[in-house]
């Protein structure tokens, strides 16, 4: 791992010279004459983008080093990864490379995804004699871009002086790896498309390399066929350690933590000791509370109070002054509501007028009298929430935004907390968006009241029948409209086939089932769905008697075109739609067949339904224990 004394300028310039001449011929086609005048020019744009990429994406400012950018190595810690059941070292990324040349890196938040891809970056540069080219796709979001816009953007920023042209006629010439940071940052609505243009530039320029990284979240690898999947591994406590060892701090808090960290606290807390966002906060808020608690938002709490009164870590004795005098609850009233309100709009970085908007909303909202342009001040350089990064705020951590966003739902009125709710469920981004759960777990009872109580009880009525069996039918046809049947050819030339439930106008009802069946039951009701492999397409639709539930065409036409499809491989996934498939009563086994992990989820909703009836049927209110007594 390389550190302070390596003199990257004189690697990157290494780099580039090695790619000159691929990069030359592949761009131009000019005569000799005017090769030296090309040369000068190609070496120049790209040399000048890596030495600033490196400037850039070596030096880190984090919530304890405030005060000025850090050296990523003066603090990096190596992440393993895991690929079919094997640990994979990062600390060389052509350990990665030999894997597939296309690769998805996966984790939850603040498991250092993007720290991750950082060093990649370098040891790509400092160790292989690929170009690497680092790209924020959240920037797609704002810019409307396409990804070669995305890439040439991100290149173009540090200095790259190309034109668009010439650097696109490279990417079959020359060997990339491209990092592609932060895909699910990227907005909803942008990802189809963002998938296709990724699967495009990999087939069409399969020289290079393509590394994805992004939170897990539903259907992430659906399409991504040619992409091999790769998940962070939690750190252990030798890592845990090494990463506290290496954070500049105040000594004697440091080996105080660190001691406990080896005797029992990484065994009490290991979800937040493995995770080294959560593991930094710790430390930090490891002097002023004795204990860590048990649920999240306490602790993201107690980490606010901390970044709020706390000194510099680097600067001990010196506490930078805020320019509002606000108060830290006023203070975190301002930020949850900004929070909300960006989160809502979709919104992780925004530039200096954008976040003067927020701020004037919020401080509008809270009654609050304070300059607009003091409070980013303070945002940035004393409670060190934002971050600027060139010309944009972003947070710290996405998490934050979500804990913030929480704080603000949670103390509603119960009428917009339900307004709140119901936009939060429809638009739930992955199942790695925190919101929802910080919400639950700060005010269960207010949940339940306002949003998942109402939801269930309007399923029970509204699927009510003679039989279980019609019920569970009713269901379907009240909150799913459409059936997709998924056929997927293996390597190996046998047929996966999977059924697709798609719920359109009513996904909120679905979704709010999902989360409840997994926040009372701790289950993933996904592990429950149909899936089932076949040697052939006619294997599969006599077995499962496919034709029920195709109404469009013939049995025949489709088989038809599945087994060309399959024939030539070009896609090797292929979908049946159906929007009738419950019409024909032949067909009601099949589909209570494909369903069954959608009717485990309703069944055990609704039992829940009953307990959380009981218990607030039991609940006195408040009204009623203040009259106790009179």
């Amino acid at each position: 791992m390389s550190g302070n004394t390596l003199d990257w300028n004189k690697v990157a310039v290494d780099l580039v010279q090695k790619n000159l001449d691929r990069l030359i011929t592949g761009i131009y086609k000019v005569s000799t004459d005017q090769y030296k005048q090309l040369q000068i020019r190609t070496r120049k744009a790209f040399e000048t983008y890596l030495v600033k990429a490196i400037e850039k994406y070596s030096k880190v400012r984090t919530l304890i080093n405030r005060s000025e950018p850090v050296n990523l190595y003066d603090f990096y810690v190596d992440i393993d990864l895991v690929f079919n059941g094997s640990v994979i070292d990062t600390k060389n990324i052509d350990r990665l490379l030999n894997i597939n040349k296309n690769l998805m890196i996966l984790g939850s938040g603040g498991t250092g995804k993007s720290t991750l891809f950082k060093h990649l970056f370098l040891n790509a540069i400092e160790t292989t004699s690929k170009i690497p080219i680092f790209v924020q796709l959240r920037n797609i979001n704002e810019n409307n871009f396409s990804l070669e816009d995305c890439i040439y953007e991100s290149l173009s920023t540090l200095g790259f002086c190309l034109e668009k042209e010439y650097f696109i006629r490279s990417l079959d010439k020359v060997d990339y790896i491209f990092l592609l940071d932060g895909f699910d940052e990227v907005d909803d609505d942008k990802k189809p498309k963002l998938i296709t243009e990724i699967i495009n530039m990999t087939t069409k320029y399969s020289n290079n390399y393509v590394l994805v990284s992004s939170r897990n979240f539903d259907n992430f690898s659906m399409g991504w066929d040619n992409f091999f999947e790769l998940k962070m591994v939690p750190l252990n406590k030798d890592k845990a350690i090494e990463l506290i060892e290496k954070i500049r701090f105040e000594e004697e808090v440091k080996e105080k933590f660190k001691k406990q960290l080896s005797e029992k606290l990484f065994e009490q807390h290991e979800s937040f000791c493995s995770n080294p966002l959560l593991l930094t906060l710790m430390l930090m808020t490891f002097d002023e509370f004795s204990e860590i608690p048990d649920k999240i938002h306490i602790f993201y709490g107690q980490a606010f109070d901390v970044l709020y009164h706390r000194h510099d870590a680097l600067k001990p004795g010196f506490k930078r002054p805020r320019k509002t005098k606000l108060a830290s609850d006023e203070f975190r009233r301002v930020i949850e509501a900004i929070s909300a309100f960006s989160y809502l709009e979709k919104v992780i970085s925004f530039d200096n007028d954008k976040l003067i908007e927020y701020i004037n909303k919020a401080k509008k909202l809270e009654s609050l009298n304070f300059e607009a342009t003091d409070y980013k001040s303070d945002l940035v350089e004393a409670v060190c929430i934002l971050l600027l990064d060139g010309l944009k705020y972003t947070y710290q951590h996405r998490s934050f935004q979500e804990y913030f966003t929480a704080r603000f739902v949670s103390r509603q009125t119960d009428e917009l907390q339900t307004t709140l709710l119901h936009r939060l469920f429809k638009e739930r981004r992955s199942v790695q968006d925190k919101v929802l759960d910080l919400i639950f777990d700060m005010d269960k009872y207010k949940m339940e009241k306002n949003i998942i109580v109402p939801t269930l009880r309007q399923v029970r009525d509204l699927s009510r029948a003679s039989t279980e069996k019609k019920f569970y039918l009713n269901f379907l046809q009240n909150y799913y409209k459409l059936l997709e049947m998924h056929f997927f050819v293996r390597k190996d030339g046998r047929i996966v086939v999977f059924p697709h439930f798609i719920s359109l106008e009513n996904n909120l009802v679905t979704r709010i089932i999902n989360f409840v069946v997994e926040k009372y039951m701790n289950v993933d009701f996904r592990n429950y769905r149909f899936k089932a492999i076949f040697d052939s397409v006619e294997d599969a639709f006599n077995e499962l008697k496919i034709g029920t539930i195709c109404t469009n065409k013939t049995v025949d036409d489709i088989k038809t075109n599945l087994n060309e499809k399959i024939k030539h491989r070009k896609p090797p996934r292929y979908i049946i739609v159906t929007a009738n498939y419950l019409e024909n009563e032949e067909s009601h086994d099949l589909i209570m067949e494909l369903s069954s992990h959608i009717k485990f989820a309703v069944n055990s909703a609704l039992t829940i339904l009953d307990q959380i009836e009981r218990e607030h049927e039991e609940r006195y209110s408040l009204e009623e224990l203040f009259q106790v007594g009179k």
